[in-house]
């Protein structure tokens, strides 16, 4: 029924719901919605309540993920050595199996969340079970972090269904878990087989056999890391299969602390020899001597011809990662190959020239710092063409590089072309200075005379005394009639004929 609420200024209606005809069924569904969120935050006071000391940070960023707000798209909450620079520095210790569970049920109905940080969250079996058994309907992760846990076998056998059903899902990062091995391993390869996995991380998981990365198709992986895992020759032989794979999409493997040595350093490099795609080959901690550090460096800057240098590697730029020097700059080769730092340096230099940068180890920290471009190379040919003229036209540089590659010193202009010289001559000027050309012209002076035409000169010469002769016979000639008038002309001439007809004219002139 209607109701007139005589203390308003206009007419109000009111219907007194009282008098409605009630429907149980409706009735029973909003009870139920009540007592549903009722249980719910009940379930939540106890799970992420004040009295477990969970930061009131995280409890905040657990009510936005678990109310799908999109405030938040990336989550960490890993405990690191050092304050991550953005995440939420919680000790995860004091969550309970309640909150395990509600933390992956949370994440589950988020369609906004893309990057969730776990690493070292005390994770095991019975945690990656109470929080995969909930987040399996997940599907909007992009990247997983759960390194420097202590989950196994059958932890990741809980993950597997939600790794299935997480299309989007481009990185999982595992690494220096303890309890993990080459089951792990097979199992995470084989479960991301056919799928758009581009990053899969296993540093330090006890793995000795990575014959999965053959067995199963992931082909459009980017990055992966076996780094600290004792992987043998086999491991090393598949790695250099990957990359010499047509279409390989590889741009960043980690192999440090994982046993390599010359020989295995040796084979890595013939794959590398065609590759385009791989720039990061993290070799740090491991045992490379000369042998292997040579092969690198003429992987990289091949001194042994101009042809050979404008063709070498142009993609690789990194052999450490994390790793600086004494002034803060960031290292592109390890400081542990066991090798001479002359090695060492020139090594990286060939390296920055790759990620094409203008400095090298020689250049001044504040010339650096003002300036991380390459000068020209906007593409590999560029690349190719910088070092060569960073390089091949700088004779002491070239011939510090021969004796690192044991490569015998010779000059480089015995195969150019004479008509290129030139340009050459004013590119060594430009980029190398003075003193550079002079020595280049030094060493230059038989190709030079190759821009004489020898057999024109000759020529010329040949015709020259042959007209000169026929005037010096005519002038015997006359000598010997007594024909003075003539005779004067033709002594007057020696030396230059258009000058003696010029004086001969001009006295026949003044005899008229």
């Amino acid at each position: 029924m209607y109701v007139v609420d005589p203390q308003a200024d206009t007419l109000a209606l009111y219907i007194d719901i009282t008098k409605l005809p009630q429907h149980s069924a409706y009735n029973m569904s909003s009870s139920e919605e009540e007592s549903d969120q009722e249980v719910e935050d009940e379930e939540f006071n106890r799970a992420f309540g004040g009295h477990h000391r969970i930061s009131n940070d995280f409890r905040d960023a657990i009510v936005s993920i678990k109310d799908n707000s999109g405030a938040i798209d990336e989550l960490d909450i890993g405990i690191y050595e050092s304050f991550p620079i953005v995440g939420l520095r919680q000790d995860t210790s004091r969550l309970t199996s309640l909150a395990w569970r509600l933390f992956g049920r949370y994440i589950a109905n988020n369609t906004h969340l893309k990057t969730i940080d776990l690493h070292n969250c005390n994770i095991n079996n019975q945690k990656m079970t109470l929080f995969f058994s909930e987040l399996v309907r997940s599907n909007s992760l992009k990247l997983l972090i759960l390194s420097n846990n202590s989950f196994g076998i059958e932890g990741l056998r809980v993950m597997v269904p939600f790794l299935r059903n997480a299309a989007k899902l481009e990185c999982l990062d595992v690494d220096d878990n303890n309890n993990m091995d080459t089951e792990c391993f097979e199992l995470l390869v084989s479960t991301f087989s056919g799928t758009d996995v581009e990053e899969l991380s296993f540093g330090n998981c006890n793995i000795t056999d990575i014959s999965a990365l053959e067995r199963f198709n992931v082909s459009r992986l980017t990055v992966l890391h076996v780094d600290g895992n004792n992987i043998g020759r086999q491991g090393f032989n598949i790695v250099s299969n990957l990359l010499q794979q047509e279409g390989s999409v590889l741009k960043a493997i980690g192999l440090s602390n994982a046993g390599v040595g010359d020989d295995e350093t040796e084979m890595l490099v013939n794959s590398l020899k065609h590759n385009t795609s791989l720039e990061h080959l993290y070799l740090d901690k491991n045992n490379i001597g000369k042998r292997g550090c040579i092969a690198l460096l003429k992987l990289v800057n091949d001194i042994s011809s101009i042809e050979s240098t404008y063709n070498s590697n142009r993609t690789l730029k990194k052999l450490v990662s994390n790793e600086f020097d004494n002034d803060g700059r960031v290292r592109s080769a390890p400081s542990d190959f066991q090798v001479s730092e002359q090695m060492k340096r020139e090594l990286e230099n060939a390296l920055y020239v790759n990620d094409r940068r203008m400095w090298d180890v020689n250049t001044p920290a504040e010339v650096r710092n003002n300036n991380y471009d390459l000068l020209e190379a906007e593409n590999p040919e560029d690349v190719g063409r910088t070092k060569v003229i960073k390089y091949q036209l700088n004779s002491q540089r070239r011939k510090e590089l021969c004796q690192l590659q044991g490569i015998e010193y010779s000059s480089i202009f015995v195969d150019i072309e004479p008509n290129l010289l030139p340009k050459i001559l004013v590119l060594i000027g430009q980029r190398h200075g003075q003193s550079e050309l002079y020595t280049a012209l030094l060493s230059l002076g038989p190709e030079l005379t190759s821009f004489v035409d020898t057999k024109a000169i000759i020529k010329d010469k040949i015709s020259y005394y042959s007209k000169e002769l026929a005037r010096l016979n005519s002038w015997l000639a006359l000598k010997e009639l007594g024909d003075s008038k003539h005779l004067g002309g033709a002594e007057k001439g020696s030396g230059n004929n258009r000058i003696a007809e010029e004086g001969t004219n001009k006295r026949q002139r003044t005899d008229e």
